[in-house]
């Protein structure tokens, strides 16, 4: 989930964090965490977004 968040967030590390962008990133490294290991919700299900 890390990895595929701060890459969401960096735009593949080209870019520094747009922490604006949380609540989407988070949503990509889910969905695409999600897909990888759709039988082991433990992977992903867990994380979420709080906040504005």
């Amino acid at each position: 989930m890390a990895r595929e968040l701060y890459a969401a967030l960096t735009a593949d590390g080209s870019t520094p964090p747009d922490t604006a962008a949380s609540a989407a990133a988070l949503n990509r490294a889910q969905l695409t965490v999600r897909d990888a290991y759709p039988a082991t919700p433990t992977r992903w299900a867990a994380c979420l977004h709080s906040g504005a």
